[in-house]
């Protein structure tokens, strides 16, 4: 019969033309998404795939086991080009806008900045608690945020290594967050099952809409038009 997988994260290529899929078992499968064919799998992390972004020409994957890999080209054609370990499940993963360096993060609340081709460590930043959720690099590849199980929104000057802002969720886990163009306003959704939105110039709440959803809310996404 079929395989059955089942799939912890998922990101689109910058061209749409490809979807990457991580499972829970540790390999990543590539769809292409015209025909809606899986045209490659490829086993890559013990303890799962916990997160994939996308590349211009490839895309990186973070493993349960500590996996940053980083994989170049397209559907049957990919190939490893580097893998490296960290200590720790790496459950989110973001990179620049100019491809330059990536920012991971981990089940010990610990994110790094990493120069994508050369693997070298720029800093770490040691602020988080918990599991870190997401990574959001903003597009002037200056700021960025992150959110964690530790209930906590942070907002790093990453050319300074140091947090700017904080926003403080009252329950439950942060499980995804978003900024909007104007790179003032966050939304945030998570254990509480509210949708928050957040000023970050003065880190307080805005408004939330409670019970958004009738369970835990896993992800947000602000659309690319912000309309």
């Amino acid at each position: 019969g079929p395989l059955v997988r089942e799939y912890r994260c998922v990101a689109f290529s910058n061209d749409g033309e490809w979807l990457y899929a991580g499972t829970t078992s540790g390999e990543c499968v590539i769809v292409h998404m015209k025909s809606l064919q899986l045209v490659h799998h490829m086993f890559i992390a013990s303890n799962g795939v916990h997160s994939v972004c996308p590349l211009a020409d490839g895309f990186c994957v973070g493993g349960g086991d500590g996996t940053v890999a980083l994989y170049l080209g397209t559907g049957k054609e990919c190939t490893q080009e580097s893998k490296a370990y960290l200590e720790g499940a790496v459950t989110s993963l973001a990179a620049s806008h100019n491809e330059k360096f990536i920012l991971t993060g981990c089940d010990d609340g610990d994110i790094r900045v990493w120069l994508l081709r050369t693997r070298e460590l720029v800093c770490s930043l040691k602020e988080h608690h918990s599991t870190v959720h997401r990574i959001v690099i903003f597009a002037d590849d200056m700021h960025a945020l992150s959110c964690s199980r530790d209930r906590h929104i942070f907002c790093w000057n990453l050319k300074e290594e140091r947090r700017t802002a904080t926003l403080v969720q009252r329950l439950g886990a942060v499980y995804s967050v978003d900024v909007f163009a104007d790179q003032s306003v966050v939304v945030s959704v998570g254990q509480d099952r509210r949708l928050s939105f957040w000023d970050l110039r003065a880190s307080e709440l805005i408004k939330s809409i409670e019970n958004a959803h009738q369970a835990d809310i896993r992800c947000v996404a602000v659309s690319k038009s912000n309309e």
